[in-house]
């Protein structure tokens, strides 16, 4: 039995799906129906009765619920004291937006209040950087999209959208020109960020509104940063639906930006682990960021 099973068999008895679970850890259905047999094989008890609504659990596997919480919680606590939570030392990561537009301030400001905790900056996409705080790889995180785990917790820290950028020349000014709906700008050759991406996520939110999936436009090319995004759009390599924050601080007449009729607000997030130890770096610099929110 490994931890790993048990992480499966708490998401599967949460949701009561199987179709459900797999979607929130991230994996294919079968892979959750092969680890539950698994598991049930090493344990040699029925876990679970399977139906075509939804999963009933039985008397065994309610008890294994409650066991296995414990035991993951036990797992959590060890992880965080002997990785040394408390050497004041903060593990943060960071969507590309987030460690451009919003973290250099907060950084800035904590460290002149408190100068003697060391910080360390991952930036990768939001996905990446969800599941490595889920797995203590991370103590924080900063990230533009949300997934239901368990633990972590999300404190919304800015509310951003996105706008259509297209390189200045005069056929793209003539297009803006005519006030184009989002479908007409879709025939465009597109930039998309990369897969993992909360932009890239937010994008396909837009494309379902249309009752649109990514095989009905024309990708031109994908990119893993927004800054090499609007360097692509300035070169004519295509068009993009960008983060607003990521262009709010530019004055450039290389590019011109159009606002869309539809809908496409996300917050950004900080996330943690419910379980950090009270008291230590994680719940100081926690508290410092939502200060910060609030004022």
């Amino acid at each position: 039995m490994e931890f790993k099973q048990l992480e499966v068999y708490v998401k599967l008895v949460e949701l009561k799906s199987f179709s459900d679970a797999a979607k929130a850890l991230g994996i294919s259905q079968p892979t959750v129906s092969v680890i539950i047999k698994n598991l049930e094989n090493d344990l040699n008890s029925e876990l679970i009765t399977r139906s075509t609504r939804e999963v009933e659990v039985t008397k065994k596997g309610e008890e294994l619920f409650e066991k296995a919480l414990d035991l993951l919680k036990q797992r959590d606590n060890i992880i965080y004291e002997f990785r040394g939570i408390n050497n004041k030392k903060i593990n943060i990561g960071a969507s590309s937006i987030p460690s451009e537009f919003l973290l250099p301030d907060y950084l800035k400001d904590f460290k002149n209040e408190y100068e003697d905790t060391k910080t360390a900056v991952y930036e990768s996409n939001s996905k990446t950087v969800i599941q490595k705080v889920k797995d203590y790889e991370l103590d924080v995180g900063f990230v533009g999209m949300k997934e239901e785990i368990k633990n972590l917790k999300y404190i919304p820290i800015y509310k951003d959208q996105l706008v259509f950028i297209a390189t200045n020349d005069k056929y793209h000014r003539d297009l803006i020109a005519q006030k184009p709906s989002v479908k007409r700008l879709l025939e465009e050759p597109l930039i998309l960020r990369e897969e993992g991406s909360g932009t890239n996520e937010l994008f396909k939110k837009l494309l379902k509104k249309l009752d649109m999936d990514l095989s009905d436009i024309n990708i031109s090319l994908r990119a893993n940063r927004s800054e090499l995004i609007k360097k692509m759009v300035k070169d004519n390599l295509g068009s993009a639906f960008v983060s607003k924050l990521s262009i709010n601080h530019i004055q450039s007449d290389e590019f011109i930006t159009y606002d869309i009729d539809i809908d496409t607000s996300r917050n950004f997030y900080l996330i943690y682990n419910k379980n950090y130890p009270k008291n230590s770096e994680i719940e100081c610099f926690v508290e410092f960021i939502k200060d910060k929110i609030n004022k």
